[in-house]
């Protein structure tokens, strides 16, 4: 939206090229603003940041855009003070809520909110995007076990390019060792707690396959 050059994905797409894209990537561009939790939590001081940004007009883009990454995690303070922003957005503004569970998220926000459903990419566009990525390092992406986080990405590639699935893995494994062995250690925080219960879906659907297949054989 706020790209200065068309992209070769037409409109739809960022070109990754001009300044504006290159400012946006590296998280300087003065007309977008991205709050993402802390510690599981989005917080009131977060939110009003938010109001701060809206009360001036576009620097250089179309348009002043703010991004809250797992809106859910709002508690009722930051939800109460968002709210007001959200009745009666500024020109020149859009404001975009990601989140995987829209339930969670008060009535009060949700009906003054366009949704829009994203769902999983095959695992091939999967592959593709993470290695498009990873492309445009110095290394390259040869080194990546890109297999594997295709699939513990779960068709949500930003996963896999975001954070170390594979370690999350290796965690997830050893915390459940811990459990079940009765020894005290548990999550540090509820972030480490959802990775945890997110990625022990995974492993189930993986023991499920691995015996549906040795089933069939």
């Amino acid at each position: 939206m706020n790209g200065v050059e068309a992209s070769g994905y037409g409109p739809v797409d960022a070109c990754d090229e001009c300044s504006s894209c290159r400012k946006i990537d590296s998280s300087t561009h003065p007309d977008l603003l991205v709050i993402a939790p802390e510690k599981g939590e989005i917080r009131v001081d977060e939110i009003r940041g938010v109001e701060d940004t809206l009360s001036f007009k576009p620097y250089e883009g179309r348009r002043k855009v703010v991004i809250i990454d797992d809106a859910h995690t709002m508690n009722q303070s930051a939800a109460n003070a968002f709210l007001k922003t959200l009745e009666e957005p500024p020109e020149e503004s859009l404001l975009v809520l990601v989140t995987p569970h829209p339930d969670m998220l008060p009535e009060t926000i949700r009906s003054r909110c366009s949704q829009i459903t994203f769902t999983p990419l095959s695992p091939d566009l999967c592959e593709k995007v993470i290695r498009n990525v990873h492309g445009k390092d110095s290394k390259g992406s040869e080194d990546l076990p890109v297999p594997t986080m295709v699939r513990l990405c779960m068709g949500r590639p930003g996963l896999a390019i975001s954070s170390d699935r594979v370690r999350e893995r290796e965690r997830c494994i050893t915390l459940l060792e811990h459990m079940t062995g009765g020894d005290g250690e548990i999550w540090a925080d509820r972030e480490e707690m959802e990775q945890w219960l997110d990625m022990t879906c995974i492993l189930l659907r993986d023991m499920a396959l691995t015996k549906n297949c040795a089933g069939a054989s």
